[in-house]
């Protein structure tokens, strides 16, 4: 017991140790992860205005407070536009980096990044466990120590005196033995109350040893009468085995039949427990539109079905007493000839004399009937019978159940790929202009970044889009970027992607092309855009008209982040010339 009780506290004590830890390791990263995230999330704003601003005395201090949170080590700022920051010490192998995009309507302009130090973060997490171990071992120590002193005292104690007074009382002859002092069993709680149920148990044994010898003679004339039942429950004791491993045989064939062999199942099924019941027929029906269709039916006769479906619709007795009790058994049809039904008409119609109907349900519809008859005879059905009959059907209905799931399964399935389909055609489509959105042309660009093969990436946008919806509305907007989409694809190679990354924004990846290449690309797309001839009164050419920035790809470009980067670049050095031409990085 000492040891039971002291391994239980330890036990506890070490669960509830294990638990704080880690709910102060979980408390400690996350929240030190959330107040980071809080700070650097509130603070970004005020980074991407002055880095528009170009307002480096700004920049410098907001990094130098994001440098003073707990345990960053370091923070560092890079735009697009070139400027480049950084407080703190350079990245170290213990140091975790958090990156955070800095977004100036609606784009990219540049990207913050901040370093952890996890040393740091560990030691403050290690200092509170060793706390919280010493504190908690104490605390278990003494806990042990009381609970020990208290369990001797009151328990140990007077068991062990509750044991030597048991050891002395000999059954073969009894006599009289007192309760020691120690045992206290004028004491009202539990070892009191065992010591006095110990007593009366001694007062009581000449009067068991009478008794059991009744018991003895009792159980002799038992033994006669058990051996007149042995013979006939052993042909029953056969039977149950031979039905339930028909079961298990049948069971484990379910488990293995796929939908298009269910038939052969049931045929195979239907003469097993007929000849296990010993019945002329067993029919399974299935529920159609009203009417009990036949799936499968194996008979001892040679005799032909009068029809192939049979109208319930009348049949409302049977159909309420499966609907509640899943079963209906008639030992002999002419018992029902005194109500004159319609359930008795139409089993004299189908000449049997006995049945044993079993409902199949998906749980909540009935969908069919197993039915077991015989057309010469009644047939008894004992209660075994009938429990072992019933696991039958249950096997069956699972069957017929999965059956019927497995091919709303299949359909739910060809549903689902055709949904699926159209979802991906859908994710990865711009709506308005039907080109690819932003996700399969990043997906694009990385690929043809990783196959090392060259290329080029050219960013373009329409100039002074924003006062041609401002002069001429939205929609006309929507229709100019539509024509502008249209002309622009046809002018492109086979394997280009022309995809549609923002308002007025385009991004063309051309695999496979050298710089004289692209530069003919993008030429020939302005000359597209020109020859459209977009009445835009605001712009200088007076026409709707592009820029472009084109970067080209080499075998040792491999970073995504900065090949659009180098775009966006030219794509801005066009604009500062003057728009409706290109540049190149």
């Amino acid at each position: 017991m000492t040891l039971v009780i002291i391994g239980v506290s330890s036990f506890f004590a070490l669960m509830t140790m294990a638990a704080q830890l880690f709910w102060n390791y979980q408390d400690g990263v996350e929240g030190s992860n959330r107040r980071l995230h809080e700070y650097v999330e509130a603070n970004l704003p005020g980074i991407a205005q002055a880095i528009w601003d170009v307002d480096h005395k700004l920049l410098r201090d907001i990094l130098i407070g994001i440098g003073m949170q707990p345990y960053v080590s370091g923070a560092s700022l890079s735009s697009a536009d070139g400027i480049a920051l950084q407080v703190g010490k350079n990245q170290a192998l213990d140091n975790e980096i958090f990156l955070f995009p800095i977004i100036y309507r609606q784009q990219q302009i540049g990207e913050l990044k901040v370093q952890r130090s996890r040393n740091q973060l560990y030691y403050e997490l290690w200092r509170q466990m060793i706390l919280i171990v010493v504190g908690n071992g104490l605390k278990t120590l003494l806990m042990i120590y009381v609970i020990l002193t208290l369990v001797r005292s009151l328990v140990t104690g007077r068991l062990a005196a509750l044991a030597a007074y048991v050891n002395r009382i000999d059954l073969g002859q009894p006599r009289k033995v007192p309760l020691p002092n120690e045992v206290g069993a004028a004491n009202q709680d539990e070892i009191g109350s065992v010591a006095r149920a110990i007593e009366q148990m001694y007062r009581r044994i000449r009067t068991d040893f009478a008794r059991k010898r009744w018991q003895q003679r009792h159980l002799t004339r038992g033994q006669r009468q058990l051996s007149e039942q042995v013979e006939f429950s052993h042909k029953e004791l056969a039977w149950q085995a031979r039905a339930n491993e028909l079961l298990a045989d049948l069971s484990l064939q379910f488990l293995k039949v796929q939908p298009g062999d269910v038939d052969q199942a049931l045929a195979d099924v239907g003469r097993q427990i007929a000849e296990l019941f010993a019945v002329e027929r067993v029919t399974l029906l299935e529920i159609k539109e009203q009417q009990l269709c036949y799936r499968s039916v194996w008979s001892r006769r040679d005799d032909l079905l009068s029809s192939s479906y049979i109208d319930i619709s009348e049949l409302n007795r049977f159909s309420e007493q499966l609907n509640t009790r899943h079963m209906i058994v008639v030992e002999d049809v002419e018992t029902l000839q005194s109500d004159d039904s319609a359930e008795y008409r139409l089993l004299k119609q189908l000449q049997l004399r006995s049945l044993a109907l079993f409902a199949i349900t998906d749980g909540q519809d009935l969908l069919g009937i197993l039915s077991l008859s015989n057309s010469q005879s009644p047939k008894l059905w004992p209660q075994s019978r009938r429990a072992m009959l019933t696991q039958f059907a249950a096997a069956l209905n699972e069957l017929l159940v999965r059956e019927r799931r497995d091919l709303q399964m299949l359909g739910l399935q060809r549903e689902l790929l055709g949904l699926n389909h159209k979802l991906k055609q859908l994710s990865e489509t711009d709506e308005l202009t039907g080109l690819a959105n932003r996700r399969p042309f990043t997906e694009s660009l990385a690929r043809l970044l990783a196959s090392k093969e060259e290329g080029a990436l050219i960013m373009l946008d329409v100039d002074h889009f924003k006062a041609f919806n401002d002069c001429f509305g939205h929609p006309a907007g929507d229709r100019v970027l539509q024509r502008l989409a249209q002309a622009m694809r046809k002018a492109l190679p086979e394997r280009a992607l022309l995809a549609r990354v923002g308002g007025e924004e385009f991004a063309l990846v051309l695999p496979g092309v050298d710089r004289r290449q692209a530069e003919g690309v993008a030429e020939t797309l302005l000359t597209q855009v020109r020859e459209l001839q977009i009445t835009h009164g605001s712009a200088p050419a007076g026409i709707v008209t592009i820029s472009l920035g084109l970067a080209l790809l080499t075998q040792n470009t491999r970073d995504l982040s900065e090949v659009i980067r180098v775009a966006d670049k030219a794509l801005y050095q066009a604009k500062h010339q003057g728009r409706n031409t290109w540049c190149i990085a």
